[in-house]
């Protein structure tokens, strides 16, 4: 049986070498190369002979946009192996293409396991992460159905970054109402903090690129 070649993408060097040793002690496996950003991952997929790309998102040129081409490519699969936890991420990177989401915790059985999931041609999640697709998309959906249209177009400024008074000059009312707004938004999302709106919004495709800034983050 042919090895499964492997291209590791990430930008820290440690991380590289110790993945590429645990990698290449399993008799099916080669590495063929390992670099720093997803310009570099892209250019090596794009020379042929590569099965398996293990990608960080938040590595220099990585992010959303990368995977996305490299999942477009349909030559190779995407292993996600990353700091980002909560399922709002887990949605969105295989909803742009990755065949399995591994948080940087994850044992190194997991990894491997992975691999082979993804060659095989099945989904790997990371069991410790207890993602649940169906449920996870289902309630964000539910949730943001719920909001009014003003309340979906002040969400969309907030996750933007907006603070409450430019919202308030940007739609012509007061800071007290855009307050008013966003508790309301808050308490139907379950919400505690902007970060945990921009999952909601990139769930529910509200946001394509709230994610992009993951690219150096």
């Amino acid at each position: 049986m042919s090895s499964i070649r492997i291209v590791i993408a990430d930008d820290h060097p440690v991380l590289r070498a110790g993945l590429k040793l645990l990698l290449e002690e399993e008799p099916d496996m080669v590495v063929t190369a390992t670099v720093a950003t997803g310009i570099d991952a892209h250019r090596e997929v794009d020379r042929g002979g590569v099965d398996v790309v293990v990608f960080d998102l938040s590595m220099p040129g990585g992010g959303l946009t990368c995977l996305r081409e490299l999942a477009a490519l349909r030559t190779v699969r995407v292993v996600v192996l990353t700091q980002y936890e909560s399922r709002a991420y887990i949605d969105v990177a295989l909803r742009d293409g990755a065949r399995a989401y591994l948080s940087k915790r994850s044992t190194p059985e997991e990894i491997i396991a992975a691999i082979r999931a993804v060659v095989a041609g099945n989904l790997y999640v990371q069991a410790s992460l207890d993602y649940h697709p169906t449920q996870s998309r289902a309630q964000g959906a539910v949730a943001i159905d719920s909001l009014s249209p003003r309340e979906l177009q002040v969400l969309g400024l907030v996750v933007r970054g907006h603070t409450n008074r430019e919202i308030a000059e940007q739609l012509d009312v007061s800071v007290k109402t855009i307050e008013g707004y966003r508790a309301r938004v808050l308490e139907k999302l379950g919400a505690r903090t902007r970060a945990e709106l921009v999952e909601y919004a990139m769930v529910a495709g509200l946001l394509p690129m709230a994610a992009e800034p993951l690219e150096g983050d």
